[in-house]
């Protein structure tokens, strides 16, 4: 998850429902989005990304 940013959310159909319905309904971050995401590691978060659907795909979530 990412801070405040509001856009991730933990790793459940409930939780990225809830996000979903949210953005889709036009609910916009707390923070400012482009600023706040200045402060991570793009690419460690890219490898977790990867390693989840990795996870995912192989059954072992």
């Amino acid at each position: 998850m990412i801070a405040h940013a509001d856009f991730c959310v933990e790793p459940t159909v409930d939780a990225l429902t809830e996000r979903l319905d949210a953005a889709l309904s036009g609910a916009r971050p707390p923070t400012a989005p482009v600023e706040h995401s200045k402060g991570y590691d793009w690419d460690a978060i890219a490898e977790q990304a990867e390693t989840a659907y990795r996870r995912a795909i192989d059954g072992t979530w």
